[in-house]
């Protein structure tokens, strides 16, 4: 079935919008419990990222190898992530299509973090970083069969445009408190309980796996999905893709997703290296408890700013919006050259305050633009493939995470640091200083020139929306 925007029209109101099984306005407590997927989500997602920085901090591995290792699953993903979305899209059961993912993939992703973050301290260098290869591949393949069918059961969550922002509003709050979690990571770790920073991983990685765990079976268990959703014929994989690779829109929206996370994440690494080596002299141990003020300081104000966002998101418009939190991110992720500074270390607690709203907008506006996006493809191509779309969005998400590790290698290279000294020379802690403040506000920059280019009105969504409606009677 195909149909143009432009040859049907009718209003909301003719459409009947109340039948979708009251999939439209949603109680409170349905999207807190779908919510709840984000904050394991947010725990390990950030947990392996951190990872990837205590392999090089606390077991002294070379960064650039241990990113160039992150990287390399992504192959692995550009095949497994359209491939499970796919699989969603198509499934048929009495719990739904996405929930029994959610659950099964969910858990058993916790499981292989903590195992990720247990190194048998026999392996040696060379072994370890086998094991953390090796590890990797098993932990982003069961990510996969949790975080495809999760994204998209958030862009079916609600067929209304300012619903799906306060949907996704609702997970970004939970995402927000997983951050706050996983910014304990590096304290937990180089706390001086452990006989050992390889001890204090394990630690964290049990932690933050059984917090995980509960969140993932709360969010299957406390779902509805929409019965109708599994009523459509089931899709041709190849015809599917072409589809969703063709889609302009969704092009945009993706690209400045990568480049708006890989400016923010890339922060996470870069920021703990400046502050163990340049505000705290090799002090792993003080530079973890100031990560963790700073995180939970940072935590707290994005869940003070999160539904002030929705409410602008509803009034500016989403784009707009995720435009203003972008120019907000970049002068946050700048200022580390002035707020990073050994003479006052607690200075940059002040950071967060421009980056608070940040993090909540990449949460909330691209996966609620992303539902809209699947309605208008669908007026064109008579198919909902929001398992497909979820997949493209995991997987740039788990890209932009990855070669966060890399570019935080190359970084660290290219300023000279080295991980096994405890001082560093003046002259790479300057370059690190410098590209640490450059480097995340171009990759906004980049972010900012795709959004621009981004079209998706709220009133083309909602006329759409009706015709979709109007057809299903």
């Amino acid at each position: 079935m195909t149909g143009e925007y432009q040859g049907e029209r009718c209003s909301l109101a003719e459409t009947g919008l109340d039948r979708y099984e009251n999939h439209v306005i949603l109680p409170f407590y349905r999207k807190l419990l779908f919510s709840f997927g984000g904050l394991g989500d947010a725990i390990i997602g950030n947990g392996v990222i951190g990872a990837g920085t205590l392999y090089s901090l606390a077991l002294k591995l070379d960064p650039l190898t241990v990113g160039i290792i992150a990287v390399i699953p992504r192959l692995w993903d550009a095949v497994t992530d359209p491939f499970m979305g796919h699989i969603s899209d198509n499934t048929r059961t009495r719990w739904g299509r996405r929930r029994p993912y959610v659950l099964f993939g969910g858990i058993s992703a916790a499981l292989i973090f903590f195992i990720l973050m247990c190194p048998p301290a026999s392996l040696g260098d060379r072994g370890t970083l086998v094991y953390f290869f090796v590890t990797l591949m098993f932990y982003y393949t069961a990510y996969t069969v949790f975080s495809v069918p999760y994204s998209a059961l958030g862009f079916e969550m609600s067929i209304d445009y300012h619903e799906r922002t306060r949907v996704m509003a609702f997970r970004a709050f939970c995402v927000a408190i997983g951050g706050m979690i996983a910014g304990f990571a590096m304290w937990i770790t180089f706390n001086r309980i452990f006989p050992s920073p390889r001890v204090g991983m394990g630690a964290t990685g049990l932690l933050f796996a059984a917090i995980a765990s509960i969140s993932f079976v709360v969010a299957a268990l406390g779902t509805r999905e929409a019965a109708e959703t599994q009523k459509q014929d089931k899709l041709d994989l190849l015809r599917a893709f072409k589809y969703t690779m063709t889609n302009g829109q969704f092009l945009l929206l993706v690209g400045a997703l990568a480049m708006y996370v890989l400016g923010l994440y890339v922060t996470l690494p870069v920021y703990t290296w400046i502050n163990s080596y340049y505000v705290f002299h090799g002090d792993l141990a003080a530079a973890g408890k100031l990560e963790m003020i700073r995180s939970t300081i940072y935590a707290v104000l994005m869940l003070g700013t999160i539904f002030p966002l929705t409410w602008l998101g509803t009034r500016l418009g989403k784009r707009q919006t995720l435009a203003l939190a972008l120019l907000f991110a970049v002068i946050g992720t700048s200022s580390t050259w002035f707020m990073f500074t050994p003479k006052a270390p607690y200075l940059q607690l002040l950071m967060p305050v421009a980056l608070a709203c940040a993090l909540p907008a990449v949460q909330i506006f691209p996966m609620s633009i992303m539902a809209d996006i699947c309605d208008l493809d669908e007026l064109k191509t008579g198919l909902r493939r929001e398992g497909l779309y979820g997949a493209s969005f995991g997987f740039v998400i788990k890209l932009a995470g990855s070669m966060t590790l890399f570019l935080t290698g190359v970084i660290l290279r290219v300023a000279g640091i080295d991980q096994t000294a405890r001082v560093q020379t003046p002259e790479a802690l300057l370059k690190l200083r410098v590209l640490g403040a450059l480097v995340p506000a171009i990759m906004l920059g980049i972010a900012g020139i795709l959004l621009f280019r981004l079209n998706v009105p709220e009133s083309k969504v909602r006329e759409v929306r009706a015709i979709l409606e109007q057809r299903r009677k």
